[in-house]
């Protein structure tokens, strides 16, 4: 019978995760903070879905609602920053950190620009 289990990369002094991709200490991915951690930024990127699919619906306050869907987004991929960098303890590549840091940006100012348009500043 065959195993269907994923394979466990090791990596130096840390092992990549084939459920999450990252490459976190054995301990700490175990741990319940992580976990935690990993289970909020989902919801944020599922909460910011949500809003970015209520936006093509209604016409009144769509931009409102896609400012706050990209300000979730942002906190999404700041949770990402955190869960990478074990809130921020570790030191990271950097290409490890660009995608995330670049698009919580865009999204701040994405978020940032609808909110203007929607207030007319």
């Amino acid at each position: 019978m065959e195993n269907k289990t994923p394979a466990v990369t090791e990596h130096k002094d840390s092992i990549i995760c084939p459920n999450c991709g990252t490459g976190l200490q054995y301990e700490a991915h175990k741990s319940e903070h992580h976990v935690r951690m990993l289970d909020l930024r989902n919801i944020m990127a599922i909460l910011a879905a949500v809003f970015f699919g209520v936006s093509l619906l209604i016409d009144e306050k769509e931009f409102l609602i896609k400012a706050i869907a990209y300000g979730i987004g942002a906190l999404a991929y700041l949770g990402e920053l955190m869960a990478v960098t074990h809130v921020f303890k570790k030191r990271c590549n950097m290409r490890e950190l660009l995608m995330p840091l670049l698009f919580g940006l865009m999204y701040i100012m994405l978020g940032l620009s609808y909110a203007i348009e929607h207030f007319h500043i």
